[in-house]
C-alpha cells in the first residue's frame, strides 16, 4: 500500500516532475514513523482534491526530498454532509473528529450547548482547534480522504440555529421519530448533543427552526457514538433514494 502525506495547499502540487523539500517534522514522520527510504513511493495530497504520485529521492534525519510524478484532480463529493456535534469531554471529541472524517463528513461544527461540560474559560481555545485540525489531516492521510473536512469555529447552539445552512437537517434526539430510511441525496446536517443530552428548550428551538427530530434504534447511544451512527444512517438513506 502506498503511503500518503498531506501537504498544505500549494501551487507546487500542480506541477509534475517538481522536486519538493519537506519540513523536518515531515521528514521525521516519513523516515522514523513510516520507515520509508530512498526510492520508496508516496502519494501526496493537498486536502483540496489535488493528488500527486511521488518518489523519495533523499531521506535523512533533517531533510527529505520528493520527486513528483503524475498529478490528478479528484472531484469533491456532490453533496455536503455536516456533522454538528456538542463538544465532548477529554478524548471523546477527538474520536468524533477522527471517525467523522473517516465516514465522509465534509463539515465539522463543534457546538456549545446547555449541558456541555467544558469550562467557559476553555471554550475558545485556539490550541484545541489546531489539535482537531491535525487529527483531520492525519486521519485523511490514513483513510484516503482527498478533501479535508472543513473544521468550523465553535458556535453556541442558539447562534448556530440562527445561521443554519440551507440543508435538510436531522436532530438526533431520544423520543424522536424513526430515522428516515430514505433521504434525498442533497446537502444534509446531522446535529448531535452532549453527554447530558439536549434540554427541552433546545429541542423546541431546533424543531421550530425546521430540523427533524429522529432516533436511531431503540437503545441509548453514547454521545460520541450518536453522531457517527447518524452519518452512516444518512449515507444509507441517500443510497436508498438512488
Amino acid at each position: 500500500m502506498t503511503r500518503r502525506l498531506y501537504l498544505a495547499p500549494s501551487s507546487e502540487l500542480l506541477q509534475a516532475q517538481l522536486e519538493i523539500t519537506l519540513s523536518r517534522e515531515q521528514s521525521h514522520y516519513l523516515r522514523s514513523v513510516l520507515r520509508l527510504r530512498n526510492g520508496n513511493a508516496v502519494e501526496v495530497f493537498d486536502g483540496q482534491g489535488t493528488v500527486a504520485q511521488a518518489q523519495l529521492i533523499e531521506v535523512d534525519r533533517r531533510t527529505t526530498r520528493l520527486q513528483l510524478g503524475a498529478v490528478a484532480q479528484v472531484p469533491a463529493a456532490s453533496q455536503r454532509l455536516y456533522c454538528a456535534c456538542a463538544v465532548l469531554k477529554n478524548q471523546a471529541m477527538d474520536r468524533v473528529i477522527q471517525k467523522a472524517t473517516e465516514l465522509g463528513a465534509t463539515d465539522l461544527v463543534p457546538l456549545y450547548t446547555q449541558h456541555t461540560q467544558i469550562p467557559n474559560n476553555a471554550r475558545n481555545s485556539e490550541a484545541r482547534q489546531q489539535h482537531w485540525q491535525r487529527i483531520i489531516e492525519s486521519t485523511s492521510e490514513q483513510c484516503g480522504q482527498n478533501h479535508l473536512p472543513q473544521l468550523h469555529s465553535p458556535h453556541d447552539l442558539t447562534k448556530y440555529v440562527e445561521m443554519l445552512p440551507t440543508t435538510q437537517g436531522i436532530l438526533l434526539a431520544l423520543g424522536g421519530d424513526r430515522f428516515p430510511g430514505v433521504l434525498p441525496a442533497t446537502d444534509t446536517l446531522v446535529l448531535s448533543g452532549p453527554e447530558g443530552g439536549w434540554s427541552d428548550a433546545e429541542v423546541s428551538l431546533m424543531c421550530n427552526a425546521g430540523l427533524q427530530a429522529a432516533q436511531i434504534g431503540q437503545l441509548v447511544l453514547r454521545a460520541e457514538t450518536a453522531p457517527l451512527a447518524g452519518l452512516v444512517a444518512v449515507q444509507m438513506a441517500w443510497a436508498q433514494a438512488e
